[in-house]
């Protein structure tokens, strides 16, 4: 008998009109987190971001300017997942953290799948459909 062991991630853009700091103390406590904690970025523009790590999860947040709307980005990965990612046995949990964080937080969270330019936002935890998204052109 063959297991076939696999991990999660999930990656949601939140509109937020506040700091950085604001953002990771709403998390935290709505979210029922460990506090999620922010240094500095050690590549450039070395911007603030915030980590945390909670049952077998890591967690990540990062400022955004892929889109105009949603000024951060929250990340999640299963910890020790090597294997999983390089097999393509990942499940992506991104719809659903949306959908929670929009709930319980009570914010704007957005879904974007590239390849189509298409996306999910949540309001108040309700659906709504987004299409033709376009990203704001980054240069590096």
């Amino acid at each position: 008998m063959s297991l076939k062991i696999y991990g999660a991630n999930a990656k949601v853009f939140i509109q937020f009109n506040q700091g950085i700091e604001e953002l990771a103390q709403k998390l935290s406590t709505g979210l029922e987190l460990p506090k999620i904690r922010l240094n500095y970025d050690e590549y450039p523009p070395h911007e603030m971001i915030g980590m945390c790590e909670v049952l077998g999860f890591a967690m990540w947040l990062y400022p955004s300017n892929i889109f105009e709307n949603c000024k951060y980005e929250f990340s999640i990965e299963t910890e020790e997942c090597v294997k999983e990612i390089n097999s393509k046995q990942m499940c992506d949990l991104s719809l659903w953290l949306a959908r929670y964080i929009s709930v319980i937080c009570k914010l704007e969270t957005m879904v974007v799948n590239f390849e189509n330019n298409s996306g999910i936002a949540f309001i108040k935890g309700e659906l709504k459909e987004l299409a033709n998204i376009k990203k704001i052109d980054i240069i590096e």
